[in-house]
């Protein structure tokens, strides 16, 4: 159910989503200092097809925005199942071949959600104008203790999973999706 903290229609002057059931999820940077927005506010960003600040709000952009507060549940389990069944133990690989004296500090062995919550933070939704089945592509920027420079991002359409990478994959243009 969306409150009366976000409107029907969202703006392009709004600037923060509510997404409570990430705000357990803090991982601290080598600064020791957490992420912002703990408190379940994230930043929102609204990107139109050239991967710059959109200059309108598509309808698909407003689906899409209500969908990720609606069901921030689900899209929580998917991207976590995602990160526990392939991306994770993928990068326990990579450390476990170039820097297994890292491997309990950077990508510690976990076997449930909850374990990543002091290894990730999400940083940023990015919503873009464009997108597939009336709903437009929203990208999830997360800080992460595997890769603080590139940092981890997925890309959605509604619960399912278009791509995952760095950051930037948050953040792509629609002409370079798949």
């Amino acid at each position: 159910m969306v409150t009366a903290i976000y409107p029907e229609i969202p703006s392009l002057n709004q600037r923060t989503i509510y997404l409570p059931r990430w705000a357990d999820f803090r991982f601290a940077r080598k600064s020791g200092r957490p992420s912002d927005f703990q408190d379940g506010y994230f930043k929102l960003a609204f990107l139109g097809s050239d991967g710059l600040p959109a200059a309108a709000i598509t309808p698909e952009c407003r689906a899409a925005y209500l969908y990720a507060i609606r069901y921030e549940s689900d899209i929580q389990t998917a991207v976590l199942h995602s990160l526990l069944t392939e991306t994770y133990p993928a990068y326990r690989q990579v450390y476990r071949e170039t820097a297994p004296e890292l491997m309990a500090t950077v990508v510690p062995e976990i076997s449930n959600p909850d374990d990543l919550k002091p290894l990730l933070s999400l940083a940023a939704v990015h919503l873009h104008s464009t997108g597939r089945n009336g709903l437009a592509y929203c990208g999830y920027e997360f800080r992460c203790s595997w890769d603080e420079e590139h940092h981890f991002g997925i890309l959605m359409s509604g619960c399912e999973i278009v791509d995952i990478g760095g950051a930037d994959v948050a953040m792509m243009p629609a002409e370079c999706l798949p």
